[in-house]
């Protein structure tokens, strides 16, 4: 098995998260997007203060490594692949600014690019790790990956460098638990 559920969530993010009082709040993204006067295009905003696990930055291109990783559909993709299907390409408009091109004018375009789907991982960590990375994720997220022990859990280490926390939340900074696990119960689910 490979990483997918709330534990996934806790390390990897998306541009956009819910806050409280379900108000839409720019996560990776430094902004809401911008829509396009034809409605095709979206130029969104990117954070230029957020760092992977392994300290490769969060910037347009890891951004764009991502997407085109999404909209690859010869790659086995998931839950995102139905989220990406709109989408016609992502191109780089400044070192922190990406511009997705959609077929067709899309309503629900920014529930696609909310947790749980389009979570960001690593480029440089995708490529050295390839098939490995499923086991070992690495994002930007709270929570950094620290051991899977097959059938029993996944457990994460506190991300002491975390500082852009969804808005509205109390703690905009590291967790404030040192660990936390994702334990399996049963086999049998």
């Amino acid at each position: 098995t490979t990483a997918g559920g709330f534990e996934l969530v806790a390390m990897l993010e998306p541009l956009y998260d819910w806050s409280p009082g379900n108000i839409i709040s720019p996560l990776l993204a430094s902004g809401m997007p911008e829509v396009s006067d034809d409605h095709l295009s979206w130029l969104i905003p990117l954070r230029n203060d957020v760092k992977f696990h392994d300290g490769e930055p969060w910037n347009a291109d890891a951004a764009i490594f991502n997407y085109d990783r999404f909209m690859d559909e010869g790659a086995v993709r998931g839950r995102v692949a139905n989220n990406v299907s709109s989408f016609s390409k992502v191109v780089k408009e400044g070192e922190y600014a990406i511009r997705i091109h959609t077929k067709e004018p899309n309503a629900l375009m920014i529930k696609q690019l909310l947790k749980p789907f389009g979570l960001m991982a690593s480029p440089k960590a995708i490529t050295e790790m390839g098939e490995d990375f499923q086991r070992n994720p690495v994002g930007t997220g709270p929570w950094i990956f620290k051991e899977w022990k097959d059938n029993v859990s996944i457990t994460m280490s506190r991300n002491e460098d975390y500082a852009h926390g969804v808005p509205g939340m109390r703690n905009q900074g590291a967790a404030y638990a040192d660990e936390l696990s994702f334990v399996q119960l049963s086999n049998d689910l």
